[in-house]
């Protein structure tokens, strides 16, 4: 869900308003791919 925006006319008064939203992962799931690469490195090694 990316929010709702509206935007008003004021009489005598000028607004600019600017947002930028990233999606930043949590640390975990950083931690879970880490492993996840090392385990598939581990693997590979190991069929070799």
């Amino acid at each position: 869900d990316t929010g709702d925006w509206a935007t008003r006319n004021i009489p005598l008064a000028t607004a600019n308003l600017a947002a930028q939203i990233g999606a930043v992962p949590e640390p975990s799931t950083i931690a879970l791919s880490i492993l996840g690469a090392l385990a598939l490195c581990g693997a590979a090694r190991r069929r070799k």
